[in-house]
């Protein structure tokens, strides 16, 4: 993602595009780390779900 505009001219607040880009990328990792968490609590919810209900009706079958 190369930037050819000459560095003072990039320079936003203090911080230049390169600061700017890694922040951005932090961004996009820790976003996709979160969207991996999330779908690992929702498969494990899933799980406990599926097995309890399985529970439930193994014992209204045996009443």
């Amino acid at each position: 993602m190369g930037d050819c505009t000459p560095l003072p001219d990039r320079l936003q607040g203090g911080r230049n595009a390169l600061e700017l880009e890694l922040d951005l990328n932090l961004t996009w990792l820790l976003t996709f780390d979160l969207a991996f968490d999330l779908q690992a609590a929702l498969s494990s919810a899933e799980v406990r779900l599926i097995s309890s209900m399985s529970r439930q009706d193994v014992g209204e079958r045996a009443c």
